[in-house]
């Protein structure tokens, strides 16, 4: 049972309200800072339902979440501002900034976006990650659920849990935290590679487009081929959305679709 002292007050500073999502070993809830007076989220590791194991990687994972979000807060890539990170009873919080809006899972479910927009946003991503590998790290955990869309339709990625260094190729590490829906057979290896990004970044695409057009198939398959044979970098994957996504712009002039 998760204890707060002073009446739900985490830290002397935190004030939790409510439960926004509970994962195997994670719970993230919606809080007041009391301090600066507006709402934020806060991450916690979970000991219920979780063996011993499990809760150290739950915490692992949540203290090095902390470490990569402060490493971001100089850079321009769109992710959630880390805040601060403390201990309740020997359990470790993670406070960081709320994304206002709804993620792409929750829009493709209300069908809510049209594929020329899915893809607008999805370009932003690659923009993102595409400087994320230029400063040296892979996110590793790119889904419709972790892709935030905000009110001014900027997309900005979430859950950085698994987020590494990259590794020179065959560098292999026991790590397990991955999505097997999206997540490539060199991570589930154990390899930090951008294919890793540019895999999972394939099969959003692939989860969130349900009818796509051949020039789309087309991109959905070399973003998730084998390791060789796909895009070379995220820049090439967003450059081939990006055009299509103008090719789609001109051909509707013309009542036609492209994508």
């Amino acid at each position: 049972m998760m204890r707060y002292p002073q009446d739900n007050v985490l830290n002397g500073r935190y004030h939790v309200e409510t439960v926004v999502t509970m994962t195997e070993c994670s719970t993230i809830y919606t809080a007041t800072d009391l301090v600066r007076s507006r709402e934020v989220i806060v991450k916690a590791a979970r000991q219920a339902h979780c063996n011993y194991a499990e809760h150290c990687l739950a915490c692992w994972s949540l203290v090095h979440e902390g470490l990569v979000l402060r490493r971001l807060v100089q850079r321009t890539i769109r992710a959630p501002r880390y805040l601060n990170q403390f201990h309740v009873d020997g359990r470790p919080f993670l406070a960081m900034t709320k994304i206002r809006g709804q993620n792409l899972e929750q829009l493709r479910r209300e069908e809510r976006l049209s594929t020329h927009q899915i893809l607008q946003l999805l370009i932003q991503v690659c923009e993102a990650v595409e400087r994320l590998h230029q400063l040296g790290f892979v996110h590793q955990d790119i889904k419709p659920s972790n892709i935030m869309v905000r009110p001014d339709h900027a997309a900005v990625l979430i859950d950085w849990g698994a987020a590494a260094r990259i590794r020179a190729p065959g560098d292999r590490r026991s790590y397990g935290s991955f999505t097997r829906e999206f997540v490539s057979p060199e991570q589930v290896r154990g390899e930090a590679l951008p294919g890793n990004d540019i895999f999972s970044l394939g099969r959003t695409l692939d989860a969130l487009v349900p009818w796509p057009s051949r020039r789309l198939v087309a991109i959905v398959r070399k973003a998730t081929a084998p390791a060789g044979k796909r895009y070379a970098s995220m820049g090439e994957l967003r450059r081939d959305l990006a055009r299509l996504v103008a090719l789609d712009g001109l051909t509707s002039l013309f009542d036609l679709a492209a994508i």
